[in-house]
């Protein structure tokens, strides 16, 4: 091997003093270290689709290189020693580190994970020294990427972190033949500012290259290490160096590709081996039923895949339905949509690479599953845009352009009204949302369906499509002290009579679900002594329905029995089950006061016995909900 390959850390020259704690790295640690890694990988791999291909394949190989036969691993050895003389183990993690690295170079052989995809084009650009490339982006920046932005995964350039994660050296090496016609082979590790063997400080980041020319390792280079993994075909080897064996990595890892591209591996457009196991089309339904199985075996498992297995029926089922619509470009969102009375009414969202951004839920219908992918280039890169470091929603606040925000929010808005909208309609239940308990009509509002009372709604379209509450005046009116018929979360009267306790129900009756095929569905507050509500105003009367067409703004009616200064009300959206979710409420207006918010409660308010108080709130889901209102 050459006396200029080794491992070089850039001299700091005054520059800044890198520490232990890498945001970049710490991002993708925790629980879901093995989940993050696959991710992130697998979505720079369909990124990298190489063009005439129809699929990619991205394969996990554990393998253990002998510590002494290479350079690159026993010269660890002494950088680890400066790292350790610079800093001290005075700092936890920074120790923790120090042992764990320690004690995986005092054994003769080092695990290696080596994550290779074909059909890719490979890290173009090696030989552009100075240029940014794609491999530049990945071997030698921070925060930036280099990507297409067709659609393509990432948009951060902070997902390389997720091997680094995965590291006891926090070292990975990075291996590739590219549609360039180029091989290169380099190592980086991300380690903090120590001093090398000459006294003089350095950078945290070190590479392992060419550290005459500070070039890559290329094809005319000499290199051990780089010739244990021979390339003959495009794409990219991934190598981390002192792999962190947890427990089952595989099945962990198989059940991370399950859990986040299932729709790829079903499209035909992802393929992946594990330790030599395949999970592609073919074999995909078996990997979701044995690991569904595992789950309702093991609570500790958790429900993803069963939650999959949901999904995966949804697009495969031949009863299933599935709707097209047009966000920007004709036919750019597609939602599958199937009804199950075993089903968890979730709803998973994705762009066109086909890797899950989120699973969102709502307990308000009959029971669904529901998948919503954005099909197209030109929707999914506006969606890529509103998406953070981690992937795992559409958020157009980060988004620093006030123009592009306000289209990024007219997009967003678009698509979950007609998801919403779709589904409320495919599965909507009947139940009587108009109540008129004795001696209360007197003081409800006019329907929703009258236009009389659509013209007059307190609100407005702001410039970005959101509506927005309009400063409402406070309609307070003397109420003689009455005793109304309870009324229950589905909406309608109980029998008997009782004082309602605040969360639809009743002292003596407590508020449910009238079921004629069996026992009643109770759902009340805790009660202690002689019937009283724990820690609840007494409520005479509370009703909550929707002003908007599109059911964010909702009007709600609370009078109380006795004045209370310190009232919190709350909003539960109640599902045909009988079973309730609490739904955030982002801003609301009372007594002419507008007020944002930024949980699931509102309050305190100073309120009077026997008025009617009116207060306008702002739900972030955006649909007919049956609300039931908590006061405490």
């Amino acid at each position: 091997m050459s006396d200029s390959i080794k491992w070089r850390f850039p001299l700091n020259n005054g520059g800044t003093i890198q520490g232990f704690n890498d945001s970049g790295i710490a991002t993708f640690k925790g629980a879901e270290l093995y989940d993050n890694l696959a991710r992130e990988i697998c979505q720079n791999s369909l990124d990298a689709k190489r063009e005439g291909e129809d699929h990619v394949v991205v394969k996990f190989d554990l393998k253990s290189l002998s510590k002494e036969q290479f350079e690159a691993i026993y010269s660890f050895d002494e950088i680890i020693k400066e790292c350790k003389d610079y800093w001290g183990l005075e700092e936890s993690r920074f120790k923790s580190f120090i042992e764990e690295a320690e004690e995986l170079l005092k054994k003769p052989t080092i695990d290696v994970l080596v994550i290779s995809d074909t059909k890719t084009t490979g890290l173009i650009g090696a030989k552009e020294n100075g240029k940014k490339t794609v491999w530049t982006a990945l071997t030698k920046s921070s925060g930036v990427t280099n990507k297409n932005d067709s659609g393509s995964g990432g948009s951060y350039g902070i997902g390389k972190n997720a091997p680094f994660a995965c590291s006891a050296l926090r070292t990975v090496f990075y291996n590739t033949y590219a549609v360039d016609g180029v091989k290169a082979f380099q190592g980086v590790s991300r380690l903090v500012t120590h001093y090398d063997k000459n006294g003089e400080e350095t950078q945290g980041d070190g590479y392992y290259q060419n550290s005459k020319s500070w070039q890559p390792i290329f094809s005319s280079d000499k290199c051990d290490i780089r010739d244990q993994f021979p390339r003959d075909d495009y794409g990219t080897d991934v190598i981390i160096l002192g792999f962190k064996t947890e427990g089952s990595w595989q099945e962990t890892i198989q059940r991370a590709i399950i859990k986040n591209f299932f729709y790829a591996v079903h499209e035909g457009t992802l393929v992946v081996e594990i330790g030599g196991k395949r999970i592609d089309s073919a074999s995909l339904a078996t990997y979701i039923n044995k690991f569904a199985a595992q789950e309702e075996e093991d609570l500790d498992l958790g429900k993803d895949i069963c939650l999959v297995k949901e999904f995966y029926e949804t697009i495969t089922a031949q009863d299933s339905k599935i709707y097209k619509t047009t966000i920007i470009e004709d036919d750019d969102l597609v939602l599958y949509l199937r009804k199950d009375e075993n089903y968890s009414k979730k709803i998973i969202e994705m762009r066109s690479i086909g890797m899950m951004v989120r699973i969102r839920g709502r307990n308000i219908l009959s029971r669904f599953a529901a998948v919503v992918v954005a099909k197209g280039a030109v929707l999914s890169k506006k969606l890529k845009d509103m998406e953070p470091p981690k992937h795992d929603e559409w958020d157009p606040e980060i988004i620093e352009d006030e123009h592009v925000k306000s289209k990024a929010k007219e997009i967003r808005r678009k698509i979950i009204h007609w998801v919403n909208s779709t589904i409320v309609e495919e599965c909507k239940t009947e139940y009587q949302d108009v109540i008129d308990p004795d001696g209360m009509s007197q003081f409800l509002p006019l329907e929703l369906n009258d236009s009389k009372t659509r013209g007059a709604s307190p609100t407005t379209e702001s410039p970005d499509g959101e509506t927005e509450i309009k400063n409402v005046a406070k309609k307070s009116l003397k109420l003689r002290s009455v005793v109304s018929n309870s009324i229950n979360t589905r909406g309608t009267a109980n029998e008997g009579r009782g004082r309602n306790n605040g969360t639809g129900g009743t002292t003596h009756n407590p508020g449910g679900e009238k079921n004629p095929e069996g026992e009643d569905k109770v759902h009340a507050q805790k009660e202690t002594g002689k019937n009283k509500v724990e820690n609840s105003p007494k409520v005479m009367y509370q009703r909550s329905f929707p002003i908007t067409d599109n059911y964010d703004i909702y009007k709600t009616i609370v009078v109380l029995e006795e004045d209370n200064d310190h009232v919190y009300i709350s909003a539960r959206a109640v599902g045909d089950d009988g079973k309730s979710e609490s739904v955030k409420i982002t801003e609301y207006t009372i007594s002419s006061n507008k007020r944002t918010n930024s949980g699931k409660k509102i309050g305190p308010i100073s309120m009077k016995a026997n008025i009617k108080y009116e207060i306008f709130m702002k739900l972030e889901i955006k649909e007919r909900l049956l609300i039931n209102i908590i006061v405490n």
